[in-house]
């Protein structure tokens, strides 16, 4: 079960934001004031409404959780335009079919699988919760509200991890991921007998104890162990509501967690929440950032990519490096009292105060290609091995697209000026291999920083030569009326281009610059989901690999050197 899309509209400074696409990783942006915090306090505030409806689907909340004077935008209090002055949140989730038949086991009432819930907080602190469905069933499940609110609680949590992570909010956060490793047993005998529960919970807690060393010691070089140990007192009601524990540090000293500095709480509480074993969860971080050193920082965005493939993330923060800028889309501007997905890269450097020389183009290692098209093969066939789909991730590579192959001589100059390692790939034909000898010329560029989609036999190269034909072939012929079958098409004289555009003609089309571009995008798009033997030629893959390993070759003698 997954949480689709959040909307939200008059909650403290957010006056509307609308069906947010979540994705396993969302990042939250925006400059300090902008309404980050309060975007994510209010999903854990419309969870919290869902967790209450469980027993009571129309009542008061609690004013901790939300009180009208002090969470009700200012500007629009004393607003006579506006008669509703209300909060309105809406959750979409997205069912998978065994959760659809657990939905019918539960609730009875039958769904395609998209179940939404509507929430209005009134003035007067009463609630209401609705599911704005339509048609005759959408009365019959708003009926039901109170078993829908236990479905979700029972199949999705929520985990807020607030920015100022103090010991108290280390200990409550550390206590509610424990809670939930012992919560989500489904042990018979650990239920039913108090001998059995207290051997479990000190195998378990050794066994979490021996889990979150790791990710510590990363930072920690000297820590010998890591112990959570449970005090004496105990409640048969809850495993830890009425009882505390201690997490203890030995890094050569034995030292409570209570009095280490902020940074190390800070990394204790996550390494603990990523090496918990639930999933279906929402977990939001506000500033994973706070109080920890650069190095862990980047070691901190490792840790969250791998919660992010089991779990919905969401992250707010006002550094790059948790930028995500492989789906731009995912990266959510806050600012002006709305929230919208980001569209361009530049867009969210000029949010966070990214100057150019700390920009989040470049790399440690820049590819250099001239289309979107390239750039989706190459990305797509580095996937193919280990070390250098790491290496995407984390950013050490950035493969660039540079809008075509005129725009070579400018960019080349900025990686020059910056310093940075780069490769250049290229179609091998007369646009291609000109511009390179002129930039060689120039710029001074060594040879040995080009690269060249190059195969046997043909006099010029394209990109779209690699692909396997059968990829293809269907496509062309019943979108573009193009017959690749046609002897012409097997002409190796001319590119592959101007071989599509010949046979286009014999239809009676005249394809154009754009239309071209828009069939190369569409058969790079073609290879997602697909093996590298679907996609690529034998004589392609053995290019292609050959260009991976040069690649490899730059990166380890680049921290060799470094």
């Amino acid at each position: 079960m997954k949480l689709t899309y959040f909307s939200v509209s008059n909650y403290r400074s957010i006056t509307d934001a609308y069906k947010l696409d979540l994705q396993n990783v969302t990042v939250l942006i925006g400059k300090n004031n902008e309404g980050k915090s309060n975007l994510i306090k209010s999903l854990n505030l419309a969870m919290e409404v869902v967790r209450i409806s469980r027993t009571f689907p129309r009542c008061f909340i609690p004013r901790q959780l939300y009180c009208w004077s002090d969470d009700f935008p200012v500007g629009l209090r004393s607003n006579t335009k506006i008669k509703n002055k209300s909060v309105k949140f809406r959750l979409d989730f997205k069912l998978d079919e065994e959760e659809i038949a657990a939905f019918w086991e539960s609730v009875g009432s039958n769904i395609n699988g998209d179940l939404s819930v509507y929430i209005e907080i009134r003035q007067d602190g009463s609630f209401s919760i609705t599911v704005p469905k339509r048609g005759k069933n959408a009365t019959a499940l708003s009926s039901k509200i109170a078993k829908i609110a236990r479905f979700i609680c029972d199949n999705i949590a929520l985990q807020y991890i607030p920015a100022i992570r103090s010991e108290s909010d280390a200990y409550e956060v550390i206590s509610d991921i424990i809670e939930s490793e012992f919560r989500h047993t489904d042990d018979e005998e650990y239920k039913k007998a108090q001998e059995y529960i207290e051997e479990y919970q000190r195998k378990k807690l050794e066994e979490l104890s021996a889990r979150i060393k790791e990710p510590l010691a990363v930072f920690m070089p000297s820590i010998k162990a890591v112990s959570l140990r449970l005090e004496e007192r105990f409640s048969r009601r809850s495993f830890l509501r009425n009882k505390s524990f201690e997490i203890n540090i030995n890094d050569g000293v034995l030292t409570s967690l209570s009095q280490k500095g902020d940074g190390v709480k800070s990394l204790t509480t996550m390494a603990i929440l990523s090496k918990t074993n639930a999933k279906n969860r929402i977990i939001i971080i506000d500033e994973p950032e706070a109080h920890l050193h650069p190095e862990a920082i980047h070691y901190l965005k490792k840790v969250l990519l791998e919660l992010g493939n089991t779990n919905q993330l969401i992250v707010s923060t006002h550094n790059p490096i948790f930028v995500n800028r492989t789906s731009v889309s995912s990266n959510i501007i806050v600012e002006n009292h709305k929230a919208t997905p980001a569209e361009r890269i530049e867009t969210i450097r000029k949010t966070l105060g990214v100057k150019i020389a700390d920009n989040l183009v470049y790399s440690d290692y820049m590819i250099v290609v001239e289309g979107p098209s390239d750039k989706i093969v190459i990305e797509r066939f580095m996937q193919e091995d280990e070390q250098l789909r790491g290496m995407l991730i984390d950013n050490t590579i950035v493969v660039k697209s540079i809008g075509g192959v005129r725009n070579l001589r400018n960019e080349l100059y900025n990686l020059e000026q910056f310093l940075c390692n780069y490769l250049v790939i290229l179609d091998f034909d007369d646009a291609g291999k000109n511009k390179a000898r002129e930039v060689q010329q120039d710029l001074k560029v060594l040879n040995e920083k080009f690269r060249y989609f190059n195969l046997p036999n043909y006099r010029e190269c394209e990109l779209e030569e690699l692909y396997n034909p059968e990829l293809y072939k269907q496509y062309l012929m019943g979108t573009w009326q193009v017959d690749i079958s046609n002897s012409s098409f097997k002409n190796k004289s001319k590119k592959w281009s101007k071989r599509v555009e010949e046979l286009a003609a014999l239809s009676g089309q005249i394809l154009n610059e754009e239309q071209i571009n828009d069939i190369k995008k569409e058969l790079s798009n073609m290879c997602a989901g697909k093996s590298i033997e679907e996609c690529f030629t034998a004589e392609a893959i053995t290019l292609l690999t050959g260009i991976c390993s040069k690649i490899k070759s730059d990166v380890s003698q680049l921290f060799n050197q470094s």
